[in-house]
């Protein structure tokens, strides 16, 4: 049977992130940068859901929303990092702070008004000490190794919270989210790369007081999640994409992530062992590429048989935004048009939201297509 989706991908430059004061500490700064994305979402978010609303039909029931941002969304800009304790002040500043953001975009959108939406909103990225590097001193002008933590907070408006409060006095319930990370670093993803002497496992990026930080190519963090059980009713049983993300949300139909260069490993080398674990799901329909420096391609390469479209979201600075519709009969997959409600945006809406709107093949109640 069909179920309709909506993709609303909010575009955005990562290049363009405001810049720091020169007396502005890293905890002002990391705030501010968040507070613009914040912002930018949420009202990227109200002009696509007034031009959906505008377009809708009274007796239309509102499809699955998935709602996308790019790589490198939520995060300062490195080449503001100006001492490697700035470098691990970042994780707490960054780590929790985008958590309540993601949240609180959540609660603006109720599925009471909206329908149900799973937001994928982009990435934040940290850098953490490897085990290795335990007894490297901090002081020194090359300092690692370290493991990237560059992932997408996943949640949704429809799934209850984990409780009623935290217990941190503040009333701030957690939300259910899941974390998908990046497992391939690329050079570009931690600031000024430099040219280090034989280093295959690791790229050497540069802070602005000159200290020298190895970054390890691979990451070994796991998908977590904190999501309930589909009910009964919903068609999506089976295997998550890990035992620790769960991708059958609700209605939402089963989904995959990859973060850049983990879809061009793919993209390249399809069937090698670079293959996204979610490649094992199948009943994968949708792939969502969040990316910072990876063009969109209509290429066709090998894909599982149940993925039908793939969702890219680029964030340079053409903010590239392509939905494919998969077609294992051709060489070159179809860009879908975007979605007819798009007139009723303006042209400076048009260019920090696109609105893509069509319909998967999905199991029928007793299991048929």
């Amino acid at each position: 049977m069909k179920q309709p989706v909506r993709v609303v991908s909010v575009r955005y430059a990562c290049d363009s992130k405001p810049k720091r004061a020169p007396d502005e500490d890293l905890e002002a700064y990391a705030a501010r940068v968040q507070q613009v994305a914040l912002d930018h979402l949420s009202g990227a978010l109200s002009s696509a859901f007034e031009a959906v609303r505008r377009d809708a039909q009274d007796d239309d029931a509102p499809p699955v929303t998935f709602v996308t941002a790019p790589e490198f969304y939520w995060n300062v800009r490195w080449d503001e990092l100006r001492d490697v304790d700035e470098l691990h002040a970042l994780v707490d500043l960054q780590l929790d702070p985008v958590r309540r953001a993601i949240g609180a975009i959540a609660d603006r959108f109720p599925v009471q008004q909206y329908g149900p939406i799973v937001f994928l909103p982009g990435t934040v990225a940290m850098l953490v000490k490897h085990e290795a590097a335990a007894d490297v001193p901090d002081n020194g002008m090359l300092v690692g190794p370290y493991v990237s933590l560059n992932f997408t907070f996943a949640t949704t408006n429809f799934l209850p919270p984990l409780a009623h409060d935290d217990d941190d006095g503040d009333g701030d319930a957690p939300r259910r989210a899941a974390i998908w990370p990046k497992r391939h670093t690329s050079w570009i993803d931690y600031g000024k790369s430099v040219d280090a002497p034989d280093t295959p496992l690791a790229h050497t990026f540069r802070l602005d007081d000159g200290t020298l930080v190895t970054v390890l190519k691979t990451s070994d963090v796991s998908p977590q999640s904190a999501t309930a059980e589909p009910p009964p009713s919903s068609p999506y049983q089976g295997p998550r994409l890990s035992d620790s993300f769960d991708n059958r949300l609700g209605d939402a139909p089963p989904f995959g992530i990859d973060i850049c260069l983990d879809f061009l490993k793919w993209r390249r080398h399809p069937g090698n062992d670079v293959k996204p674990p979610h490649l094992d799901d199948s009943a994968l329909v949708l792939d969502f590429v969040l990316s910072y420096g990876v063009n969109p391609t209509d290429r066709a390469f090998d894909v599982p048989d149940s993925l039908q479209y793939i969702a890219h979201n680029d964030g340079r600075s053409r903010k590239e935004v392509v939905v494919f519709a998969v077609d294992r009969t051709r060489t070159r997959w179809q860009r879908i048009a975007e979605a007819p409600c798009v007139r009723h945006l303006s042209s400076s809406d048009r260019e920090r939201v696109a609105i893509h709107a069509f319909d998967v093949d999905v199991p029928g109640a007793d299991g048929t297509p």
